[in-house]
């Protein structure tokens, strides 16, 4: 059954960069600070009204209107996401685990770090550990978190949290039924390379790996 929800909530919005607004969304005038510069003033609808399409046990799909400045309503539909990990599982100072995971949405097997979805009221910090087993088979002493990125906001809201795996002990791994995956033991510096020689696509991958190596290279 498809639920209707009104809200009705809009947001003002300073941003301390100016990026060539549009004409129609900003106003000239002499800020707080008296510098005459002109000051961006956007004006946010966050949600007008949405509509419930979909329902599954890992997303819902909605259908938003909001109000655009000089534009009018608008409708998008988006992917409502709960959020995910990836962890970075060093079994040494150099070397990682990581997986190779049978993806049928592009029919392929991929090579990847170990991932999964948050399900809620679950802890991100949690559910990396909880996923770093299951799939891998290794539970580790120390999980720390290293950054978040939104995945693909252009249609979904979901948000990765990247954490990093330190003093790792064998255990077992535990798939859901559907899940097909065998463990692959791979040193970082061939790991680098195997986002950009074609070995690793998967893009949450290689995103992890280097913001895992930009932060060592600047801490060293």
């Amino acid at each position: 059954m498809t639920s209707v929800h009104a809200i009705c909530r809009v947001a003002r919005h300073i941003p301390q960069r100016y990026n060539f607004p549009r004409k129609d969304n900003f106003r000239t005038g002499r800020g707080a600070n008296h510098t005459g510069l002109p000051v961006l003033v956007m004006i946010r609808a966050v949600c007008s009204m949405k509509q419930v399409l979909l329902t599954t046990p890992k997303f819902t799909v909605e259908r938003r209107e909001v109000s655009i400045p000089g534009q009018g309503n608008k409708q998008r539909e988006i992917v409502v996401h709960p959020g995910a990990v990836v962890i970075i599982p060093f079994l040494t100072s150099t070397a990682l685990i990581l997986i190779y995971n049978r993806r049928f949405t592009v029919d392929k097997e991929l090579l990847e770090l170990p991932a999964g979805t948050i399900e809620p009221p679950e802890e991100s910090i949690v559910c990396a550990a909880r996923e770093l087993e299951e799939e891998t088979g290794y539970s580790a002493d120390q999980i720390e978190p290293l950054y978040h990125f939104y995945t693909t906001p252009g249609f979904t809201d979901e948000k990765i949290d990247v954490f990093v795996a330190t003093n790792l002990k064998p255990t077992q791994q535990n798939l859901d039924p559907t899940e097909q995956i065998r463990t692959h033991k791979m040193e970082l510096s061939d790991a680098l390379a195997a986002t950009v020689d074609g070995r690793i696509v998967d893009a949450k991958t290689i995103a992890a790996l280097h913001i895992y190596n930009y932060r060592k290279m600047r801490a060293s």
